[in-house]
């Protein structure tokens, strides 16, 4: 168990640096976008966002991008993808 914790402490403590960025850079384009909403929390290796519902489609592309951002500063050996989605209820 001590093993399989030490080789998971890179990924988390990368993950955890990643979702911090991505904080940053989404708060700042929300603002810089007019975005009317706010992130609500992380779960993991998501941010969760309410918004207008008539910016939703938009915001979830800029989020997107923020998040890849934010990924890409940090990972650089294989692709960042973010799957964004716009629903009434966070379900996951």
């Amino acid at each position: 168990q001590i093993q399989r914790e030490a080789k998971n402490h890179p990924y988390q403590g990368t993950n955890a640096d990643v979702i911090k960025y991505a904080l940053v850079f989404i708060s700042e384009r929300m603002k810089k976008e007019g975005i009317e909403g706010a992130i609500t929390h992380t779960v993991h290796d998501e941010v969760v966002t309410e918004v207008r519902a008539d910016q939703a489609e938009h915001w979830a592309i800029c989020q997107q991008e923020e998040m890849v951002r934010a990924g890409e500063l940090i990972i650089k050996k294989v692709p960042v993808v973010s799957e964004p989605s716009v629903g009434d209820v966070w379900e996951h």
